[in-house]
């Protein structure tokens, strides 16, 4: 599998939609993405340090990160 072709899978195996949303006080520490319809199409963000994931509706001060997460540090 390509680097191209794995970065368009999501952590669950299905295809996801990158997407550019501006989130308040999220800073550049996530990536933000749209789970296939199948999989519900909620809006998520991704900690570029640990890759914990969390559906954004419930704030992204809401991630737990893993203990050795940089972004940690920073939240």
């Amino acid at each position: 599998m390509s680097s191209t072709e794995q970065s368009q899978r999501g952590l669950r195996g299905g295809d996801y939609t990158e997407i550019n949303i501006a989130e308040k006080d999220s800073g550049p520490n996530y990536t933000y993405h749209v789970e296939p319809a199948a999989q519900g199409g909620a809006r998520y963000a991704r900690c570029m340090g640990c890759g914990r994931e969390l559906i954004t509706s419930f704030g992204v001060d809401q991630l737990v990160h893993a203990d050795d997460c940089p972004v940690r540090s920073n939240c």
